[in-house]
């Protein structure tokens, strides 16, 4: 567990140096798989088993479950904004296991379903009005989707398939996790293939940088595990968290200054962060 600003480390950004100046737990217990606004004022994360979704703002300090439904912590994310929170719930069509699409309007705390039962594996980004661009895995090949024309790639050689599949905030890159070779960013069309190494819940903070977890196990469960970031352009890893601590999961904004990663007993920590030049 990350106890103090000790445990983080300083980011290396091209010419600037992202400083840890302060770290404070923000959720005490229950919380995991943390995602933050854009705009870094919120965060919304779940239990361990996404058995429900709850969010946090920084300013009032006051947790508001947005769903207790089965299923609706995993993936869920903020709209560019952060106005709404999109998500699924799962449920059946006949026999078949299906998921619906919700947006909780955070000001109003009011919730809306915006699509209904369906198979489809689409991007949450998909239901966004006016978003043009949206990308997701279908198993072996990443769908990108650009004005309504679809088109699918594959940029690893032999890849078994795609998990973790995720869009750069500017939209001209993609993220993703091939489980038997690592971590990578490639252009939208799928060229310019960059390997950032091995790691798990990639996640980008802002363009040019993705935050990565690094973990050990014994065969049964995690014995250790970290948060470390990755520049893009030069593959340089720097550690977030210290190589004994139980982080997992993390997520950034540098618009706020801010990293939350989740640690033991189901903690959200928080490292406030400088850019210096």
């Amino acid at each position: 567990m990350i106890i103090g600003v000790a445990a983080f480390m300083a980011v290396a950004m091209n010419a600037a140096t992202v400083e840890v100046i302060g770290s404070y737990t923000l959720v005490n217990g229950n919380a995991y798989h943390p995602v933050i606004s854009a705009d870094g004022s919120k965060v919304i994360f779940s239990p361990e088993d996404y058995s429900g979704l709850n969010l946090i703002d920084f300013n009032r300090r006051e947790v508001v479950e947005i769903s207790k439904e089965r299923g609706s912590g995993f993936a869920a994310q903020f709209s560019p904004d952060g106005e709404a929170v999109l998500y699924r719930c799962e449920g059946n069509i006949g026999r078949l296991r299906a998921k619906n699409v919700m947006s909780y309007d955070v000001a109003a705390d009011k919730t809306t379903e915006i699509a209904p039962m369906n198979r489809e594996e689409k991007s949450l980004d998909a239901y966004l009005e006016g978003n043009r661009v949206n990308v997701h895995s279908d198993y072996r090949e990443i769908v990108v989707t650009i004005d309504g024309v679809t088109s699918r790639i594959n940029p690893v050689e032999g890849a078994q398939s795609y998990i973790w599949v995720k869009l750069s905030p500017d939209k001209k890159r993609v993220l993703f996790v091939e489980p038997f070779k690592g971590a990578f960013v490639c252009n939208i069309d799928g060229k310019e293939l960059k390997s950032l190494g091995k790691g798990t819940f990639p996640s980008w903070l802002g363009n040019e940088f993705v935050l990565l977890t690094l973990s050990e196990d014994n065969g049964d469960v995690i014995t250790r595990s970290q948060v470390v970031a990755v520049e893009v352009s030069t593959g340089k890893v720097t550690e977030i968290t210290s190589a004994d601590s139980t982080t997992e999961e993390a997520t950034g904004s540098i618009a706020a200054g801010k990293i939350v990663c989740s640690g033991a007993g189901g903690k959200l920590i928080v490292a406030e962060i400088k850019i210096t030049e």
